[in-house]
């Protein structure tokens, strides 16, 4: 009687799987950074809410020449507000899901965070080279109903003492955490995790040997 031996347990076959590499600390540590500019701009509401009051008055200053304008000053100082909060919060939630798909390998979502790293340098760079809040509100200069030197003057004057401080030490951890976002997903060691993974190859069982 012609024995055949018994075929080997699944666990034994060590079929070649071509795939997505494992991800690089690279691209782990730019997701890192970038989960936390996305904590910073969240955390960056805080100095603007202490500044309605100032905003308030500064508006009302600037518009004490223009009755119509006077009396709106707290809704425009409102929507300012509301304004700013609304871009931080919508831009922390994009950083998020942008991170969420760098650390997935995605390759258009790599692209997409150089463009968004290079507008928070730009944005946030001018911040810390002195054009700060303030300068954000000068815009009236050119109409001969708004005084934008009593704005300034009143935002200097009415703002907390701290605002400022906070808000600069917030932009330069932010610079400073886009630069390395950009340079992490652009290093040697990151590319192939944003290869598309090659199709996994077709297992086939071994046949029973003949006797």
């Amino acid at each position: 009687m012609t024995m055949q031996p018994p075929m080997p347990p699944p666990s034994e076959y060590n079929p070649v799987v071509s795939g997505r590499p494992a991800r690089p600390a690279t691209v782990t540590f730019a997701g890192v950074l970038m989960f936390l500019i996305a904590a910073l701009e969240l955390i960056s509401i805080i100095p603007t809410l202490a500044s309605y009051s100032a905003y308030k008055d500064a508006f009302a200053a600037a518009y004490k020449n223009n009755s119509q304008m006077a009396d709106t000053a707290g809704t425009i100082a409102t929507v300012s507000i509301a304004v700013g909060v609304g871009l931080a919060v919508l831009f922390a939630i994009g950083l998020g899901v942008l991170a969420a798909l760098d650390l997935a390998g995605k390759q258009p979502a790599r692209i997409i965070t150089w463009v968004v790293a290079g507008l928070v340098l730009c944005c946030q760079g001018s911040s810390l080279a002195g054009n700060g809040m303030n300068a954000s509100f000068s815009g009236g200069s050119g109409n001969a109903t708004v005084d934008s030197d009593a704005l300034k003057r009143v935002l200097e004057a009415e703002t907390p003492g701290w605002v400022h401080p906070t808000q600069l030490v917030l932009v330069g951890i932010m610079v400073l955490a886009a630069i390395a976002v950009v340079v992490l997903l652009a290093l040697p060691t990151s590319h192939p995790y944003f290869r598309k993974p090659a199709a996994a190859q077709q297992f086939t069982p071994p046949a029973y040997p003949t006797v």
